[in-house]
């Protein structure tokens, strides 16, 4: 089950679940040529892909060794317990199914929660913009409908959605970025308390607007690159990302707690 952490629990697993089921919905011709099967795992993956989280992130997790570190070799330690925690529960069900539908039902549930791994961002991009440059030199297009890249695109929809914050009217954006910054400032905390290195500003030392300026950009090209696929439509998110990204620039709300969202409201 999800943990009592600021941001990384029951709430935002329903967030990603809204998020994807919109980006399916916007995007006719992918959901279209989608089995029920295949859309009932990507939904249970957006909704679980972050079961269990302890609020603590994978660097924070290898650098303390960690009990999830140590079981998972420090590869992808919260990815890979999120997928063990989700498919367990999911096992009854999943019995049900006939051996082949099983196997092919775990193996995209563990890809899609796998690929929200940070550590996979940029290699995400570039095989994306490779495959849809691939595909223009031959005389085409990269369509997501086509059966060999629906799961590319499905891992690239999940990963979008979990790092969406920005990617939202401005007054639901302030409202997680309040929350998250909560829990990264937890965790700059156990840093300092521990003679880490640290990972995440300190409350005093955060400027904001910068953080999530930089935040903006990373996540941008994302975006960008998920919107040259055929059948996918980002136009909303990126516009809201360029719109934030425009806030942040003039008018920066302050860096404290609550603090967002009065400036939102």
């Amino acid at each position: 089950t999800y943990q009592d952490v600021p941001y990384h629990n029951a709430l935002h697993g329903a967030d990603v679940l809204q998020g994807f089921h919109a980006l399916l919905t916007e995007s006719h011709a992918l959901d279209a040529s989608l089995d029920d099967d295949t859309v009932l795992v990507s939904l249970l993956a957006a909704i679980s892909h972050d079961v269990g989280h302890p609020g603590l992130t994978n660097a924070y997790l290898v650098a303390t060794s960690h009990e999830l570190a140590i079981r998972y070799n420090d590869v992808s330690p919260l990815e890979n317990m999120h997928a063990r925690v989700a498919l367990d529960l999911a096992r009854p069900w999943m019995e049900t199914l006939p051996p082949e539908d099983r196997r092919a039902g775990r193996a995209l549930w563990i890809d899609l929660l796998l690929a929200t791994d940070m550590k996979h961002h940029a290699g995400a991009i570039f095989d994306m913009q490779r495959a849809l440059q691939k595909a223009q030199a031959a005389g085409g297009v990269y369509d997501a409908a086509e059966p060999a890249h629906q799961h590319e695109t499905l891992k690239i929809f999940i990963h979008a959605c979990d790092v969406s914050n920005p990617a939202k009217p401005w007054a639901t954006y302030m409202k997680w970025t309040d929350l998250v910054m909560e829990e990264f400032w937890k965790q700059a905390e156990l840093e300092a308390e521990n003679g880490l290195a640290p990972t995440m500003p300190r409350k005093q030392n955060t400027d904001l607007a910068k953080f999530q300026l930089g935040f903006i950009g990373f996540i941008r090209p994302l975006f960008a690159t998920a919107n040259q696929i055929a059948s996918v439509d980002f136009s909303a998110p990126l516009a809201c990302l360029d719109e934030s990204r425009r806030r942040w620039a003039e008018d920066p709300p302050p860096a404290t707690p609550g603090g967002a969202r009065a400036a939102a409201a």
